[in-house]
């Protein structure tokens, strides 16, 4: 099981990367990462969305799983946090952003899935948008964001 969260994850901060990358703007990059994530649920019936939350919620007690799945969220908040940082956040706020962001996605694919609905993933891509307005990170960045 800890292996097929690993594999999992590189796939799903493939997707990041590839969703950010050619962005203009940091609410680009989510929009097209949750824009993804909404593909894959509508064309699945939701049944798809992220294995590595499923394990989170639903795995058993297994400390080997557990370190898996924890050093795997932490992949994704880095790369989320780099970005961040790219576009002019403080370390630390940047790292309060990216573990929002990420909590943001989860929750929101657990909602949508459980729901049968993408409002969930539209209204985080609403909110988070209006976030980085507010924080002044949603501006054109140069290059890759990841």
């Amino acid at each position: 099981m800890a292996a097929a969260v690993v594999h999992s994850s590189e796939m799903i901060r493939q997707l990041m990367v590839d969703s950010f990358a050619s962005a203009k703007t940091a609410s680009e990059g989510f929009d097209a990462l949750i824009d993804a994530y909404a593909r894959s649920l509508a064309q699945t019936d939701y049944r798809a969305g992220c294995p590595v939350g499923t394990v989170a919620v639903e795995a058993p007690d297994l400390p080997i799983v557990r370190s898996a799945v924890a050093a795997v969220f932490q992949s994704w908040r880095e790369a989320l946090r780099e970005a961040l940082t790219r576009m002019g956040a403080q370390d630390g706020r940047a790292d309060e952003l990216a573990t929002f962001i990420l909590s943001i996605i989860e929750g929101g694919l657990a909602v949508a899935k459980g729901t049968q609905s993408l409002e969930p993933l539209e209204s985080a891509k609403r909110e988070v948008s209006r976030l980085l307005r507010y924080e002044g990170l949603d501006t054109q960045v140069e290059g890759n964001l990841l």
